[in-house]
């Protein structure tokens, strides 16, 4: 999987789960003696959740989801593809959370576990021009 120019990968950041979240809009009008009205507004929040652990050793570190962060501070949205080819649509990083555990001597840890929670964006506010320019002054070039 991958997020604009941030890799998800067996060897760099590999994920354990993916959880997704799709809510539904509708307005409900009261009414006497009945029931309340209900109307479908159409799609709401989409929600990605995905979770892993780092093994710095073996798979990427601090470094490896320092990309995620630098793309998160954009404040840009980025598509969201799967290996296979499937895109879910341009998300931002709503939040990470990193853990890390069993350090060694230098302060290292020995394994992050980490959770970022991705959000939509809703598709009449993309301009793809901004990812470009957003990434080259993100990146300092």
């Amino acid at each position: 999987m991958i997020w604009g120019f941030s890799l998800f990968s067996a060897s760099n950041v590999p994920y354990a789960q993916v959880s997704t979240e799709k809510n539904f809009n509708h307005a409900y009008n009261k009414r006497i003696g009945a029931r309340d009205a209900r109307q479908y507004l159409g799609p709401g929040e989409d929600k990605i959740t995905i979770t892993g652990t780092l093994v710095p050793f073996v798979t990427g570190g601090r470094l490896a989801l320092q990309t995620f962060e630098i793309q998160a501070a954009s404040g840009l949205a980025f598509p969201l593809i799967e290996s296979n080819g499937t895109t879910h649509g341009f998300y931002v990083i709503e939040s990470m959370t990193t853990s890390e555990t069993h350090q060694i001597a230098d302060g290292r840890p020995k394994v992050i576990e980490y959770t970022i929670n991705f959000k939509r964006e809703g598709d009449d506010n993309l301009d793809y021009s901004k990812i470009a320019v957003g990434m080259k002054g993100a990146l300092g070039l």
